[in-house]
């Protein structure tokens, strides 16, 4: 049976009933997303005799689209999420929670969904996820120079050369005005530096709702004037995952980003993490995180047409077609954010 809540309460007591404490599952998260994306954070349960599956995802009307009026998407919040089963016989309970999420979706009116699966949680995936990339992850296991020594050697020197730099690398679990106000600056003057999508540019009162999360950490590397790098880190469970990140094109070649990493190491270690996700990316951003880490991770996502008719309309209807992204039309909804 599908039940579903908006009802935070509601919510909770069915993450208490599976023993479940994470960020990527918890609907204040998603409201804070759901204040960028539109539409309405949306918990959605499935009891069934093999056992209980979880789904937290973001509804969103597509009214403001050409031929959208009454249809709706839904999606993860960024990063994570996807269906978590709690059952001896996952594959089966996915298999079955599919059927019943299919006629409950064809109910609200769903066009598409679009689903990040969280790299480690969910390890059994529903019939329509497919494997997209890996990812990269630094396991915690060892001592602080056993870890350093297991890097890429360039980045382990990158780290030495500016150690001797004038830098003064930290990390804060509860920042203060003045640093978050330095964050947003940051972030955005980067953005604009990298002529970034429009779904990245997230405005000032999203970062400091996000900052303002238990789970985040703020790392950062300052020279003698401002700071020159900066990124945020969400804690999911035992997982520190590398989320936002800034930084100044002057200090580039005195590598501060490579102390802003060891600097996120050490203060994971410290705290008792077990690894830490740096994800993926371009081929550029890959090659960097690949000497952060020293595993790899599968990762899945769920791109999924429920109407298809529906659809090739909205592609049609916004003048979509070829545009890369899933679903096509959705840079049009969050460019009217911008």
């Amino acid at each position: 049976m599908i039940e579903t809540t908006t009802s935070l309460r509601r919510w909770d007591g069915w993450r208490r009933e599976v023993g479940l404490d994470d960020v990527y599952y918890d609907l204040r998260y998603l409201r804070i997303w759901q204040t960028w994306e539109g539409g309405e954070a949306v918990g959605v349960r499935f009891v069934h005799p093999l056992g209980t599956v979880l789904y937290p995802l973001l509804r969103l009307p597509l009214d403001a689209l050409a031929g959208g009026a009454g249809a709706v998407d839904v999606r993860t919040a960024y990063d994570f999420g996807g269906p978590l089963t709690f059952s001896e016989r996952p594959d089966e309970l996915l298999a079955a929670f599919d059927a019943a999420w299919t006629e409950e979706a064809r109910s609200w009116g769903v066009v598409s969904e679009f689903c990040r699966l969280h790299p480690f949680r969910c390890r059994h995936r529903p019939p329509a996820a497919r494997f997209h990339a890996d990812h990269y992850v630094l396991e915690l296991a060892g001592t602080e120079d056993e870890i350093f020594a297991r890097l890429h050697r360039s980045h382990r020197r990158d780290v030495r050369r500016a150690r001797r730099g004038p830098f003064h690398a930290w990390a804060d679990r509860s920042p203060s005005a003045a640093r978050i106000a330095a964050f947003r600056a940051l972030y955005g003057e980067t953005m604009e530096r990298r002529e970034s999508a429009p779904f990245y540019r997230f405005p000032g009162p999203l970062l400091e709702r996000l900052i303002a999360r238990d789970e985040v950490t703020l790392v950062a590397v300052d020279d003698p004037q401002r700071p020159v790098a900066m990124a945020l880190f969400l804690a999911s469970g035992r997982q520190l995952f590398y989320f936002l990140s800034a930084s100044s094109p002057q200090a580039a070649p005195q590598t501060p980003g490579a102390l802003l990493h060891d600097e996120a190491r050490r203060f994971a270690l410290e705290q008792g993490f077990e690894r830490i996700h740096y994800g993926g990316g371009s081929a550029g951003v890959r090659r960097f995180k690949s000497r952060l880490a020293d595993s790899r991770v599968p990762y899945y996502v769920v791109r999924r047409v429920h109407d298809p008719a529906a659809y090739a309309r909205l592609v049609s209807a916004n003048r979509c077609a070829g545009v890369a992204g899933f679903p096509a039309y959705h840079g049009r909804l969050i460019g009217e954010k911008t």
